[in-house]
Order: C-alpha cells, then structure tokens, then sequence
C-alpha cells in the first residue's frame, strides 16, 4: 500500500523533470516569480483612480488582484510551516523499524508531492486571476471603442454638416465677387464716356504752362485708351458721337502743345538775341552757351511734349500738321540764329578770300555744325529726317553760295583738282567721327555740305579739263624752228645726263614750267616756253597729257575721267604722229620713227598705273538722213513698217570712234614703228643680198630647182660682190644705227630690243643666202669666194660686237 504513493509521486517528479520548456517559457516563469510579490496597478490607471471616481468594474478588477496577492502570501506560509513540520518529524520521532521508515518516507513523501504541487496550484490560480484582469480590460476596451466610434460617428455628421455650410458661404462669397466685378466693369466702361468732360474743363484752362502740368500727360493718355476702347466696341449706343467728342478733345491737347512748342522758341530767340548781337563778333564760348546751352536744357521737357504728337502722328494723319508746325517753328528759329553766325564766320577764314582754304576750313566748320546740329534736333524729336536734311541744306547753301562764283571763275586745272580732293578727303575723314546712335549718318551730313561743291567743281574741272585738250594738246602746233631747237636742247638734256652717270629713269613731270630766258644756240632763238617740259626729253603734249590726267584721276567721276582721258591720249597719239612727219621732212625718216618710237615708250609706261578703260563713249552718231527716208516711206505707205521691223530698211548708226582703247593704239601705233624702223635697217643692210633671194627664187619656181650657176647672178664674181656689198653695209648702217639709238632713246633695254631684232632679221636672211652659195659653190671650187663669205655664226658675233650685244640676250 505504502509503495504505490511513492511509485506515483516519483513517477509525477519524473514526468515533470523530463519536460522540456522553451527559453521564453522559462523566462516568464522566472519573471513571474521574481516579481508576483512587488505587482502593481498599472501607472494610467492609478492616475486615473487619483483623479476620478472607481468604476465597478475597476473595484472588481482591484478585489481580484488582492486575492491573488493575498494566496502568494498564504502559500509562502505553508511552504514555511511545512518545513518546520518536516523538520520536527524528522527530528522528534526516531524511526526504529522498516516499517515506520517507509511510512515515514511514504508520509514524507506525500507531504513532499504535497509541496510541490501547491506550487503550481499556486501558480495557476494566479494565471486564472490574470486572465480574469484581461477579460475585465478588455471588456473594458470593447466598451471604450464602442464609445469613441459613437464619437467618431458623431464627428463625421459635425464635419459633413461644417463643409456644407463652408460651400454655402464660399458661392455667397463668389457670387458677391462676381457682382462686384460686374459693378466695377460697369463702372470702368462708363467711365470711357464720361472722361472726356473732365479732360475737357482741363484743356479749357487758359494757363500758357498748361501742358506742363503734372496731370495733363495722364489726361492724353486716358483720351487714347477712351478712344481705343470705342473703336474696339462699335457696337455702342452713341459711339461715333462720343468718338468725335474724344478726337476733338485730343486735337485739342494737341494743339496745346503746338502752341506752346512755337511760344517757347520764340521766347528762346528773343533771350539769345538780347545776349548775341548780329554785329558782334563770333566768340565760341558765348555762341555755344546762347545758341546750344539753351535748348539743350529746356530739350528734356520739350522731347516729352514733341513725343506724345509724334506717337500719334501715324494713327491721326491730322497732327501731321502739329508735328509740321513744331519743325518749322524749331528750323525757323535756328536758321535765324546761325544764318548771321555761318557768314561772318565763312567770311573770317581767308583775307583775301582764297577758294582752297575758305572751302577746307568752311566744309570743317559745317560739318562739326551740323554735327551740333544733329545731336540737338534729336534731342527734342524722334522723326523728320527727312525735314531735317532740308534744314541743313539750307545752311549749307551759305558756303556753297560763297563758293560757286570762286569755283565758276577758277580757271587754274591745278586748284580746281585740289579743291575736289579736299572735298573728297572730308567724305572719308569724318567716318571717324561718332556722335550718335546712327554711326553713317554723319557721312550723310557730309554729303550735304559737300554734294553740291563737289558737283560744281568737279563739272568746272572737267570742263576745264576739255578746254585744256582742246586748245594745249590738240590744237599745239610746233614750228619748224621751234621743233630743232627742242630736238636740240633734248640732246644736250641726255648728254649731260650720260656724263654726270644718273639714273636713266624718266624724271617726275612738273605742272607749268615757265622759261623766260634761254641762251642762244647758233645765233637762233626758240620759243622755250612752248616745247621744254620734263627735263627738256618729254614732248609738249606728252607732258601735258600726263598732266591733265594726274589732275583728274580719283578726283571726278570715273566714267568722265576715262572718257577725257582717251580724247586725251588719242589727241596726244596724234599730236606725236603729227611732229614726227614733220621730223622726217626736217631731218630723216630714222629720226621721226625713234622720236615718236622713244615718245610712245615712255607715254605707255607712264599711264598704265591708272586703273581705268581708255574707250570713248561719246553718244553714236546717227544717219539723219536714213531716219528721214525711213520715216517718209512710212507715211506714204503704211505697209513698209513691216520692213523696218523685220530689218529691211534699218536706219544707219556710226560710230565716230571704235571700241579700242588708247592703250591699244599706242601699242599698235608703236608695233608698226618699230616695225618699220626695224625693216627700213634690214633692207638698207640686205639690199643685194635681198635681190639675190628674190631672182633665186624666181629661177627656181620656172626651172624646177635648177642650178643658178649659168645665171649671171649665179657667177662667182656677182656672188662675191654681193658678199662685199653685204659687209660694207651691215659695218655701216649697224654702226650709224647704234649710234642713232644711243643719241635718241632713253632706255639701253629698249636700244637693246630694236637692235636684236635687226640682227635677227639680217641673219634670217644671210642664213637663206649663206645655204644657197654653199649649195652652188664648194670651197674647193670658189676658195677666194668663201674667203670673203663668212658663216652665219660668224656674221652674228660680227653683229653683236659692232652693236654690242650680249649673245645670250640676243639668242633669247
């Protein structure tokens, strides 16, 4: 009986021991029992306990929580008095036999299971009351939830209740808003049909600073904008009648402003009047403090005023006529301050008036003036160019009104051509000047103080320029006397040159040589003012041609220029043509043919830097006569019209000159020259030996090459007197040639070139000849023959030794 408890108790111990509990059940557990004994009502609820009355609910919870504590307390006393009691059996009853120690262990045993199990009696009945306290809280919290969404519920209907009531007084407050929009529209577009009342009793004020009132400005603007919106909005009851209302008010404002621009330029003259006499003399500080200080300071208000008619100039084409009076009141007050001025100052500049300077420093002074000019005109407009322009022409017209008789009655080519260029030079100097927002306008000012001066200067140069050619080039005729003297002292020019060893380049021209006196030459006396120019070595005409067109290139208009200057130069050609006949029937054909050889040289050498095209454009010439014919054929038979225009009957043009350029017809004038000269040397040289050729060939086209030898000209004695001819000849002439070039041209080189060019023809020639005697002829035949008959390359050194020529120039 005894051992079946302890089998159980044990068996109990052992299950209990084999259990296996999680870490985070054994740390409840230790928890639990560390703290059961120190457990507290929760902070929240003991606040709340403090501060309001116990509900039922909480008096229970807090009951339950006693108890649990109450047991713990009890349990521990138990265990203790257990202990004790074990510790008094154990000691006050001594076992004797088997039989009471297993009853004592089977006693000791139960009181031990005993033990141990009111632990975890203990221990869940304290789990019961904890899940108790929960269910009470939660119950508790159901409740609370149950209360705060009746809470909710209730905030939802205030919320829902709110936001109708906002949307209600938000379209209140946009309905308002838009009835006060409405009002105040209503208010603004009435106000365009009302302005025009007030702005009217303004502009009836009779003040004369009316428009320089603060609030007169302001009123132009709102007539605009009432204007603007009528015309925008023609659909109104009584617009065109509000709109003339309107326009007639703001003609009025200005007209306002018209007036009082006038009155203030008036008042202005009449202040600087009384400070500047017209008598007195012309000091730049006073002219600049009276005449520009002035307007430059009342320019600001005025620009304001100027502004507002010019604005509406291009709307209203009727303030044209405001804007009209406003420049010729302003135009009309300068031209009276600076008229005085420009005069006495123009007359200022030369004593006795000299064209050059009065014409350098007048186009000075008028364009820094106009300059002046330009910076106040705009300073107070915006528009008027065009008037502007005008304006200053008509100062300008006082120097060029001063200028023009000059310039009609200069007759001097040199000072007229000076005076273009001073204009010209005055064009391009003043793109360095800048004043103002249009950086070519002052070229354009330029152009109005010089246009006209230009103009009429460059046409008196031309004109002069004409008569020059006309009667110094092609009306220049040399006597007979005059003529030698001038080939004379051009000799003695060029010797002297030859022995003081200068340069051989042609001297610079001057413009009027003027010789009163010249020593005698054999008891004879020349005109030398007529023929010496250049040193004594350039011809009249050429001098004078080359002068008249330095004086006119760059200077006049390029189509005029080369117009003059190819009636120049062909006059000039001609004039050289001319005095070289007249040289040939005074002295030798060889001397007019190297005159007008070295003339022409230097002539071409001279105007080619001019970069113009020497052709004549004078209008064509048209057969008068065919025009009649054509035209009467016409009248009488209508049909022919059909004739003339498919180039039947066409009238007759000529053309007085062809379309070559002078350069051309000095270079062709100059090609048939030398040609000639070159072949008058060769034919003197190779007379015989030409003859010979000539028979040669004659004998051989009939006799189909035959021998010559049974000519008389094929005999060895004709052949070796042609040979001496030849010799002799060529030692002279090339000799007398070598010595006429070298007294008449100029250049070595150009000597050199005439000279190669007779060596080369005289051995074309001699080699057709040298071949034909060697043909005919051998050496063992004629030995005294070739003795005397050298070979071409022989004849060639002789050549160029008796004329001095390099071999390999002449080879070239």
């Amino acid at each position: 009986m005894a051992t079946t408890p302890v089998k159980t108790g044990l068996k109990i111990l052992e299950e209990w021991n084999k259990l296996k509990l999680g870490q985070n059940t054994k740390t409840t557990c230790a928890l639990l029992k560390q703290h059961y004994n120190e457990f507290q009502y929760p902070i929240k609820y003991e606040e709340y306990e403090e501060k309001s009355i116990k509900s039922p609910m909480d008096l229970k919870l807090n009951d339950s929580l006693i108890n649990l504590m109450a047991s713990e307390s009890k349990t521990e006393n138990i265990n203790i008095n257990n202990q004790e009691l074990s510790l008094q059996l154990s000691l006050e009853q001594p076992i004797e036999s088997t039989q009471q120690f297993f009853s004592w262990f089977s006693k000791i045993e139960e009181d031990m299971e005993k033990g141990q199990e009111d632990i975890y009696r203990q221990f869940l009945n304290t789990l019961k009351i904890y899940e108790e306290t929960c269910d009470l809280i939660l119950k508790e919290i159901d409740n609370t939830t149950g209360l705060l969404d009746k809470l909710d519920t209730n905030y939802q209907f205030v919320e829902n209740k709110t936001k109708t009531l906002k949307q209600a007084c938000e379209s209140l407050v946009e309905e308002q808003n838009h009835l006060s929009e409405v009002a105040n529209a209503l208010n603004k577009k009435l106000s365009y049909f009302t302005e025009v009342d007030s702005i009217s009793q303004l502009f009836n004020d009779n003040d004369e600073n009316l428009c320089l009132k603060q609030q007169f400005i302001p009123a132009l603007k709102k007539l605009d904008k009432c204007l603007e919106f009528l015309k925008t909005n023609s659909d109104f009851k009584d617009v065109d009648m509000h709109i003339m209302r309107y326009r007639h008010c703001l003609a009025k404002g200005m007209s306002i402003i018209k007036t009082y621009f006038v009155n203030e330029m008036m008042n202005v003259l009449i202040d600087v009047r009384k400070e500047i006499l017209p008598t007195d003399e012309p000091d730049p500080n006073k002219l600049k403090l009276h005449v520009y200080d002035k307007f430059h300071k009342e320019a600001p208000e005025l620009q304001k005023l100027i502004r507002e008619i010019e604005d509406r100039c291009s709307i209203y084409q009727e303030f044209v006529e405001n804007i009209n009076a406003c420049y010729d009141a302003y135009f009309s007050v300068r031209k009276q301050l600076l008229t005085p001025i420009i005069l006495n100052h123009i007359q200022s500049l030369s004593s006795p008036p000299n064209l050059l300077i009065v014409a350098r420093k007048g186009c000075y002074y008028m364009i820094k003036l106009f300059i002046d000019e330009y910076k106040l005109f705009f300073e107070i407009f915006d528009s008027g160019e065009e008037e502007f322009k005008n304006y200053l022409e008509g100062l300008s017209s006082n120097l060029y009104d001063y200028l023009r008789p000059m310039i009609i009655h200069e007759n001097r080519i040199d000072t007229l051509s000076e005076l273009c260029r001073i204009l010209l030079s005055n064009l391009t100097e003043i793109n360095t000047i800048s004043h103002r927002k249009k950086e070519d306008y002052e070229l354009k000012l330029s152009f109005l103080v010089i246009n006209n001066i230009l103009k009429d200067a460059q046409q008196r140069l031309a004109f002069r320029a004409q008569s020059f050619i006309k009667q110094d080039i092609e009306g220049f005729k040399i006597s007979d006397k005059d003529l030698i003297g001038f080939l004379r002292i051009s000799e003695s020019v060029r010797k002297s040159h030859l022995q003081q060893q200068q340069s051989s380049n042609i001297k610079k021209m001057t413009s009027e040589v003027q010789i009163s006196n010249m020593a005698k030459h054999n008891n004879e006396e020349y005109d030398m003012g007529k023929v010496i120019y250049g040193g004594g070595e350039w011809y009249p005409t050429l001098q004078r041609t080359l002068y008249i067109l330095t004086k006119l290139y760059h200077v006049i208009n390029q189509s005029v220029f080369e117009d003059i200057a190819e009636e120049a130069i062909e006059q000039c050609r001609l004039s050289l043509v001319e005095v070289a006949n007249q040289i040939y029937r005074l002295k030798s054909k060889t001397d007019s043919q190297l005159f007008l050889i070295k003339n022409l040289l230097l002539f071409r050498e001279k105007i080619a830097p001019f970069d113009a095209e020497f052709v004549h454009k004078e209008a064509l010439d048209v057969d008068i006569n065919t025009i009649k014919d054509v035209a009467l054929g016409i009248l009488n038979n209508p049909e022919s019209i059909l004739s003339v225009l498919f180039g039947k009957t066409v009238p007759t043009i000529n053309s007085p000159f062809d379309n070559m350029d002078a350069r051309q017809r000095i270079d062709n004038e100059l090609k048939m020259v030398c040609n000639t000269l070159i072949g008058d040397v060769v034919s003197e040289c190779l007379e015989q030996v030409n003859s010979f050729l000539v028979k040669v060939s004659a004998f051989q086209m009939i006799e189909n090459n035959k021998s010559i030898k049974s000519q008389p000209y094929g005999s060895i004695d004709y052949i070796k007197g042609v040979v001496t001819h030849f010799n002799k000849k060529c030692d002279e002439v090339l000799q007398k040639t070598k010595i006429k070039f070298s007294e008449v041209l100029v250049e070595e080189s150009t000597e050199n070139i005439l000279l190669n060019l007779v060596v080369t023809r005289i051995m074309e020639a001699y080699t057709k000849f040298y071949t034909i005697v060697s043909t005919e002829y051998t050496e063992k035949d004629a030995p005294d023959l070739f003795k005397q008959l050298l070979t071409p390359e022989l004849i060639e050194i002789k050549m160029n030794s008796i004329c001095k020529l390099n071999p390999q120039v002449v080879n070239k």
